[in-house]
């Protein structure tokens, strides 16, 4: 597998790892359109972007990818250079350095 610039590709026969790469490379054009931030935007945990991603993911792709788990957003805003922080010491959420207007579009998704 390699990242390019068109997100996650195959370089063998990888096939268990088709879906998560088509779900990265699905983020990934979500990603083009957001902002990054000098400050977290604690409005929007990974939990509430990953609701409003697979709303619209599931509506952009006709139910094909209708899931994506918190942890696989996580390494997609990563693997993008987003910085993140816990919500909390204990949390499996985090915050990302992430322009809210950027999100602007996917707020009716919420």
């Amino acid at each position: 597998m390699k990242i390019s610039e068109y997100g996650i590709e195959l370089t063998d026969n990888e096939p268990k790892l088709k879906f998560e790469i088509e779900v990265h490379n699905e983020l990934k054009l979500i990603f083009d359109g957001l902002k990054k931030s000098k400050s977290y935007c604690k409005n929007y945990s990974s939990y509430r972007l990953k609701h409003i991603f697979e709303k619209f993911l599931a509506e952009k792709t006709k139910g094909q990818i209708s899931y994506i788990s918190n942890g696989q957003l996580i390494k997609s805003f990563q693997l993008e250079g987003y910085d993140m922080k816990r919500v909390s010491k204990n949390s499996r959420n985090v915050f990302f350095k992430i322009d809210p207007l950027s999100l602007k579009t996917f707020r009716k998704f919420v």
